[in-house]
């Protein structure tokens, strides 16, 4: 008889537990669980609902809510600017992430691809100089 008790009172714990904890959390489990549409939903923080909005691919938006985390996310906003066809500025962040961080492997090889992705810039060359 015990036995039967236990894992229904398992169960309604969790859910107690998880309903106290707020959207927040069931948000983070959301993405945690591979459902990043479901966690952007529920998730308020611009940082953490810009990685599930990315995650579900929906870009714009994703970059909007980087934008509004601020210098916490530079490294996301230079992925979300990438996905947007914004590769200029976002070399600029790549850059401004390799200037805090100069070890950042992962951001110097994400710059390097999107800077090829730019038209590089040649100059005319017929000016007679100073």
């Amino acid at each position: 008889m015990m036995r039967r008790l236990i894992l229904p009172f398992l169960i309604a714990l969790c859910a107690a537990c998880l309903w106290a904890a707020g959207p927040q959390s069931l948000g983070k489990i959301a993405l945690l669980l591979g459902q990043p549409s479901i966690a952007a939903d529920l998730l308020e923080e611009p940082g953490a609902r810009g990685v599930a909005l990315y995650r579900a691919g929906r870009y714009a938006e994703a970059d909007a809510a980087f934008e509004k985390a601020g210098r916490s996310v530079t490294y996301n906003r230079g992925l979300s600017l990438a996905a947007t066809g914004n590769y200029k500025l976002s070399v600029a962040y790549f850059n401004a992430v390799l200037f805090a961080r100069p070890e950042d492997k992962q951001a110097e090889e994400n710059r390097d691809a999107v800077g090829a992705l730019l038209t590089p810039i040649i100059g005319d060359g017929r000016g007679t100089g100073r």
